[in-house]
């Protein structure tokens, strides 16, 4: 995966962009208070590593977001045409 970040500094915006992989995918559940509830992605990089922190409804959000793509890639065809 592809990972861009941006963040302002002394000398004005910073960015940085490294090819990364996953590497955990880390779900922290707590029973008596089901707010702290947390997923967790872990990633590294050559140059990079870091962990992107998700509530259960931002997890959710994201995956109702990807769910059309998905689907849109799965009904593509391809056709090939013959000289």
């Amino acid at each position: 995966m592809r990972i861009k970040t941006k963040k302002m500094g002394k000398e004005g915006i910073l960015k940085f962009e490294g090819q990364v992989s996953i590497k955990e995918v880390i779900a922290h559940a707590d029973i008596l208070n089901l707010e702290k509830e947390t997923i967790q992605i872990c990633f590294r990089g050559h140059d990079v590593s870091g962990i992107i922190e998700l509530s259960p409804h931002e997890a959710e959000s994201l995956s109702k977001s990807f769910a059309p793509l998905i689907k849109l890639k799965k009904n593509i065809k391809i056709l090939k045409l013959r000289e």
